[in-house]
């Protein structure tokens, strides 16, 4: 498979994490991450517990051992453009906060219940990283599944 810049990487782990992301975001996915290539480098940017990284891909497949399924977008990306706003992001904490409270308390209430001034790229999980380089206007509290539902209705291409 020939991954491109851009391309979303929806995860599974085997891990216990996993399972309960999976159990409480009702999702088939507990991870996402995107593919970046740089001068022929491969890479995945995600966000993990170290925050936003950018993790050569081949060590990001071994270390983490994701069964992933990759989507692309239905139209061409701008590579230079998408790929400096990925980056900008590079070091960023990772969003505990939002994962552990946030995202439960929307599960259960279905309201979304943080601060409405907070900066909310100041950190980022995994999907909200995602759905912020695509430009996703409520990226600040997407799941992996919502992220997959998003590309579902965008009509992102599975890449074999």
């Amino acid at each position: 498979m020939e991954l491109k810049t851009g391309d979303i990487l929806n995860c599974t782990g085997k891990k216990l994490l996993s399972k309960i992301i999976k159990l409480f975001t009702k999702s088939r996915f507990s991870h996402t991450a995107i593919f970046i290539e740089i001068w022929g480098e491969q890479f995945i940017m995600d966000a993990q517990k170290d925050g936003i990284q950018l993790r050569p891909f081949k060590e990001w497949v071994k270390k983490y051992n994701y069964d992933y399924e990759v989507r692309r977008a239905p139209y061409e990306i701008n590579q230079v453009n998408f790929s400096k706003r990925m980056t900008s992001r590079l070091g960023t904490p990772y969003d505990v906060k939002s994962l552990v409270i946030g995202q439960p308390i929307e599960i259960f209430t279905g309201k979304w219940i943080t601060d409405k001034h907070e900066d909310y790229t100041k950190k980022l999980y995994c999907s909200e990283f995602v759905a912020w380089c695509y430009g996703v206007e409520s990226y600040y509290k997407m799941s992996p599944q919502d992220v997959y539902e998003w590309q579902l209705l965008n009509m992102f291409n599975v890449v074999k």
